[in-house]
C-alpha cells in the first residue's frame, strides 16, 4: 500500500514538472517571437535611415560635380571671376563635408544593421552564444560593405589626369578633379535599395509566408524576392532599369567629357541623353561620340547592360 502511495505522488509531481516545462517553453516562445518582431521593427527603420543617408550623400555628390563641370566650363569660355570662384570652393567645402558627415552616419547604419541580422539568427536558430552568429563571410560582407559605402570626395583640393585625343592625333592629358570619379562611384549605394524591398516584401512581412518558408528551408534572399517580382512584374522592372541606368550613363558621360570641348557632350545633359539613347538603342549616327577613356568606358558598359536588358526582355516575353 505504501509503494502504491509512492507511485502516485511520483505521477502527480511527473505531471506538474511536465505542465510547468510546457508553460515555461510557451512563456519562452512568446518572448522569443515578440523580441524577434522587434528586431526586425529596429532593423526597418535602421534599413530606411542607411538608404536617407546614401541618397543624400549621392545627391550632394551631384552637387558638387556639377559646379566643378561648371567651373570648367567657364574657365574654358575665358569668363574667369576671382570671387565667384572664391565662393565656389568655399561652398564646395562645405558641401564634402556634408558628404563626409553622411557617409559616417552611412556607415554606423550599416554597421548596427549587421549586429541586428547576428541578433536575429541567434534567435531563429537557437543559439547559445551571439559569437557563433558571426563567421568569417559574414565579417567579410560587412567590410565589403563599408568599403563600398566610405567612398566619396573627401573635403580636400586634388586633381587627377587623364587622356584626351586631340585633332593633330597626340593625346594630350586633361585635368579633372578625382571627385568626377568618386561621385561616380557613390552611386554603388544604390544596392541598399535592394534590402528597402527585400525587408518591406510580403514575403518578410507576412508572417505565414515567413514560417512556410522557414519549415521549407527555402531562403528568402534578394536573388528569390527578385525572382519572384521579376515573375509577377517583369515589364516594370526591366522599364525601371533601364530607364535609371539611361539618365545615370548620360549623366557620368557628361561629367567625364567636361574638359573636353571637342566632342560637344559637356554642352548639355540633353545631348547626352541623345548619345546615349540613340547609339544604343538604335544604328547610332555618329554625330557625338565621347573622346576620354572615361567616357568610352561609361559608353561600353551601357552597350552591354542595354543588350542584357533586350535579352532579358525577349525572353519575358
Amino acid at each position: 500500500m505504501l509503494q502504491a502511495m509512492s507511485q502516485t505522488k511520483t505521477k502527480k509531481q511527473a505531471t506538474g514538472g511536465g505542465l510547468c516545462a510546457i508553460f515555461d517553453s510557451d512563456e519562452s516562445s512568446t518572448r522569443s517571437f515578440t523580441k524577434l518582431k522587434s528586431l526586425y521593427l529596429q532593423r526597418r527603420v535602421v534599413v530606411i535611415l542607411a538608404v536617407v543617408f546614401s541618397i543624400t550623400g549621392i545627391i550632394l555628390g551631384i552637387t558638387s560635380t556639377e559646379i566643378s563641370v561648371l567651373r570648367f566650363t567657364t574657365q574654358a569660355g575665358g569668363k574667369i571671376d576671382i570671387d565667384a570662384l572664391n565662393r565656389e570652393d568655399q561652398f564646395v567645402t562645405y558641401v564634402r563635408y556634408g558628404i563626409s558627415c553622411s557617409t559616417v552616419l552611412l556607415i554606423l547604419m550599416i554597421t548596427y544593421d549587421f549586429f541586428l541580422r547576428r541578433k536575429i539568427q541567434v534567435i531563429e536558430k537557437n543559439l547559445k552564444r551571439f559569437i557563433y552568429a558571426i563567421t568569417f563571410k559574414h565579417l567579410a560582407s560587412l567590410l565589403l560593405e563599408i568599403a563600398i559605402c566610405a567612398i566619396h570626395p573627401l573635403p580636400l583640393d586634388y586633381a587627377n589626369f587623364w587622356a584626351v585625343p586631340s585633332k593633330n592625333s597626340v593625346t594630350a592629358r586633361k585635368e579633372s578633379p578625382v571627385e568626377v570619379i568618386l561621385n561616380m562611384l557613390m552611386f554603388l549605394r544604390i544596392y541598399l535599395v535592394a534590402r528597402v524591398i527585400l525587408l518591406f516584401s510580403p514575403f518578410k512581412r507576412d508572417s505565414t509566408a515567413h514560417s512556410i518558408a522557414k519549415i521549407n528551408r527555402v531562403k528568402l534572399d534578394y536573388i528569390f524576392v527578385f525572382k519572384s517580382f521579376m515573375n509577377l512584374y517583369p515589364t516594370q522592372i526591366l522599364i525601371g532599369c533601364a530607364s535609371v541606368t539611361f539618365l545615370w550613363a548620360a549623366w557620368a558621360v557628361r561629367v567625364c567629357e567636361m574638359n573636353n570641348s571637342s566632342s560637344g557632350l559637356r554642352e548639355s545633359y540633353l545631348k547626352n541623353l541623345w548619345f546615349i539613347g540613340v547609339t544604343f538603342l538604335t544604328v547610332g549616327y555618329g554625330d557625338v561620340v565621347p573622346d576620354t577613356i572615361c567616357g568610352k568606358t561609361i559608353a561600353i558598359g551601357t552597350g552591354e547592360f542595354c543588350n542584357i536588358m533586350q535579352v532579358a526582355d525577349t525572353c519575358c516575353v
